[in-house]
This record gives C-alpha cells, structure tokens and sequence, in this order.
C-alpha cells in the first residue's frame, strides 16, 4: 500500500534533489530509468541517470543513481549508485 506521494511526484523530488546535490558539476539530460516502491518504511526508489562532463573520454557518458525518497514525508533520504 502506498503512502501519501504519487510516482509523479516522487520523480520530480528526485530530479530536483539530484541537481541540488550535483549542482555545479555540469550534470544534463535528466531522465528516469526505474521506480520502485518498498513497504517498511515507505520509500521511493528512483532510478535516475544524467550526464556530466568526464576527464576519460572512453568512460561511460551517463551516470546512475538511485534517489530515494521517504513517501511520508517526502524527504531526499538518501542516493546511491546503481551498478549495471
């Protein structure tokens, strides 16, 4: 059972939160990957990927991370990187 968030909402606090943190370091082109919903405690998993500028031309262009977000209160818990 869902709290008190709707995916879309979820999604767009966890974009806004990854430019926040990641402001001033070149992060574009947003875009969702995946979402999951866990039960105890209710959190949204936001999978989010992005580019930045890299020193290594041959790495990977985009970065993951998973942003996840309290439903009840809709607080930025915590992010993490997704490993492919």
């Amino acid at each position: 059972m869902q709290g008190k968030m709707d995916v879309r909402e979820a999604v767009k606090k966890a974009k806004e939160g990854l430019a926040t943190i990641f402001e001033g370091e070149g992060v574009s082109d947003l875009r969702l990957e995946e979402i999951t919903f866990s039960q105890g405690p209710p959190t949204w998993n936001v999978t989010i990927s992005f580019r930045r500028p890299s020193a290594f031309p041959l790495e990977s262009d985009r970065t993951f991370k998973v942003v996840h977000i309290s439903d009840l209160t809709g607080e930025l818990r915590s992010v993490s990187i997704r490993n492919l």
